[in-house]
């Protein structure tokens, strides 16, 4: 055989490998999982960017249903932050396509998912509870958890000032107790209250969540209960309405 048939040889050998390691690294090595049975083109797992303290925290409420986070700082589905989705629950069903199920409990058919440092647990119980905990690897299923709280407590607030958000939904008011120093300003959702003024008492009301209670400050009850209702009192001093909060030391 001639040099140049060996030469000719040699550059087909080469360009041979070349096209089954382009293949076999497109086809194994790449970073989505294509979807099965889904309408998406991929689900990519979340990324864990800090961790936290192993508090849990509200991190997205919707037409009363929860997402709670412990652990972590942020939750990413296709590179996005969740919170940043139209629709933050559409986003997580998707997120849990590239997870994998582990468990399910006997409460109705709640599910924890597990991935790389992050679990998933979904909640469909009898009584109706559909919301999500998310946490690193090492998340377990609470008591607490994928329960319906219908236990309310009300407490009156004086409003120094309103003002408005760039969100049309929303207004920020400035509040303060009868009976304290404390000065805090929260957004709330102007259908509670779309007629509420600065210079008038108001009571309201917040239902328990999943997340307990520390202390009766004003931060961390608008952190870890949700706002209900917003009412406008004449009551003033001792006469107004401060129920007592059932709170839980971390």
């Amino acid at each position: 055989m001639s040099k140049s048939s060996k030469r000719k040889i040699v550059i087909i050998l080469v360009l041979v490998s070349c096209t089954l390691i382009g293949f076999i690294s497109g086809r194994f090595l790449r970073s989505d999982v294509k979807c099965e049975k889904a309408k998406c083109d991929s689900v990519y797992p979340s990324e864990k960017v800090e961790v936290k303290s192993d508090r849990l925290e509200i991190y997205h409420e919707q037409d009363r249903r929860f997402i709670y986070t412990k652990g972590i700082d942020e939750i990413k589905y296709d590179g996005r932050e969740l919170i940043y989705y139209d629709d933050v629950f559409d986003a997580v069903d998707k997120l849990k396509l590239g997870l994998k199920k582990v468990d399910t409990y006997k409460d109705g058919g709640s599910i924890m998912y597990k991935g790389k440092d992050i679990s998933l647990l979904a909640c469909n119980t009898l009584e109706g509870n559909r919301d999500v905990f998310i946490g690193d690897g090492q998340l377990q299923y609470e008591e607490n958890f994928c329960k319906n709280e219908d236990r309310y407590f009300v407490q009156t607030f004086d409003v120094l000032n309103v003002a408005v958000s760039n969100e049309e939904k929303y207004l920020y008011v400035t509040l303060r107790r009868f009976t304290g120093e404390e000065v805090k300003t929260f957004r709330i959702l102007r259908e509670l209250e779309p007629s509420i003024e600065a210079g008038n008492a108001y009571e309201f009301t917040f239902k328990y969540t999943a997340v307990s209670i520390a202390d009766e400050s004003m931060e961390e009850i608008f952190k870890s209960a949700l706002l209900t209702k917003v009412e406008k009192t004449d009551k003033v001093g001792l006469d107004q309405v401060n129920d007592i909060i059932e709170t839980v030391e971390k």
